[in-house]
């Protein structure tokens, strides 16, 4: 069995889970492979693919996005969606729908369903948990039929459905759901323990960190929480035990079907040197473009001249290392200009920077 919807220290005021715990459950568990799929964040991948590198054990990059169904208004509609890259192409998709959710942000950050479908190569997508894409639908008493129909389309062969099992009111009758979905449409299912934490002991600790998530009191009877304390780390007999309703075929094909993902995936990262963003072959119009990009980034009209160029003199020295062109002495120069009335617009400053390449 091999686990990938897992979230760890990076779902930030979600997750408790460290890397280094993670990695030596696999180990004791000999497991061979691991994934991460945090909240709406990609940050914890780098980190989980050098330390599964260096244990021998092959890491599965991955993100639990929050799916908008609304395109056009900003609604909290948010459901979850697992999406996993299986090669490079599908890592470079998830950056692109990671960049995106954070642009398309409300309350959380989002992707639409418009936007999987365009960056949907190399990925492999499952129906996540109970505030899944299948899930609200279901218990809401929506046609699903129309929704699956549009994922297998896009998704033929990358589509899984997802089961879990943490003694949630409702969840069984919903996998129980998923399981007639399979066998209609002849869809792959998989086991999953949305792991939080690392074992039973934590689910306190883990209580308590959601307290400051919500802002809440750990005495409130309103306050956030999981409905029960099974959110952690399972093997392959441990679920077994909590899915005991399910017949053994289904179970062992569920747990197979996770080592069939985790065989397709062979995402491999560039980790020596910089990996600096290429906007051009000319190397004069890429820094142009990156001096653009600094400007939206940092350009505020409340900001006076010094503000502006406190804010980039952080950035130069990245710039600088990019191109290798960018002399040292610009932000001093820049420096003397703004002591001389500075810059009033942002045309003026992107042209005082330009003279100095």
């Amino acid at each position: 069995m091999i686990p990938f919807h897992t979230h760890n220290v990076y779902s930030l005021l979600d997750g408790i889970l460290q890397t280094d715990q993670y990695i030596q459950w696999a180990i004791d568990n000999n497991i061979k492979s691991i994934g991460l799929a945090n909240h709406g964040e990609l940050s914890g991948c780098l980190e989980l693919y050098k330390k599964c590198n260096k244990a021998d054990i092959k890491p599965i990059l991955a993100c639990e996005f929050y799916l908008t169904a609304n395109e056009e208004e900003n609604i909290n509609d948010n459901m979850h969606i697992v999406v996993i890259a299986y090669n490079n192409d599908g890592w470079n998709n998830l950056i692109k729908l990671h960049n995106y959710s954070w642009k398309n942000f409300y309350r959380k950050p989002r992707i639409t369903f418009s936007k999987l479908k365009e960056f949907n190569e190399g990925l492999i997508v499952t129906t996540a948990c109970m505030g899944g894409i299948f899930a609200k639908p279901y218990f809401d008493n929506v046609d699903i039929e129309p929704i699956i129909e549009q994922y297998i389309d896009i998704f033929e062969g990358r589509f899984y459905l997802e089961l879990q099992e943490h003694g949630i009111k409702g969840q069984r009758e919903y996998n129980e759901f998923l399981i007639e979905l399979a066998k209609k449409y002849n869809l792959p299912l998989i086991i999953q323990n949305d792991a939080h934490y690392a074992s039973k002991d934590d689910a306190f600790a883990h209580e308590v960190l959601l307290c400051k998530n919500t802002g809440s009191k750990m005495s409130s009877e309103k306050r956030f929480k999981f409905d029960t304390n099974e959110f952690y780390l399972k093997n392959k007999s441990e679920l077994k035990e909590i899915f005991d309703y399910l017949p053994d075929d289904i179970f062992e094909e569920c747990i197979l079907n996770t080592n069939i993902i985790a065989d397709s995936c062979n995402v491999i990262l560039k980790q020596d040197g910089y990996n600096y963003p290429v906007f051009s072959e000319d190397k004069k119009e890429s820094f142009r473009k990156l001096v653009e990009l600094t400007k939206v980034i940092y350009w505020n009209p409340l900001l006076n001249a010094e503000e502006l160029a406190g804010k980039l003199q952080v950035s130069i020295p990245t710039i600088n290392r990019y191109l290798k062109i960018l002399r040292t002495e610009a932000v001093t120069q820049i420096r003397g200009s703004r002591k001389k009335g500075g810059f009033t617009t942002t045309q003026t400053f992107q042209l005082e920077i330009e003279k100095r390449i």
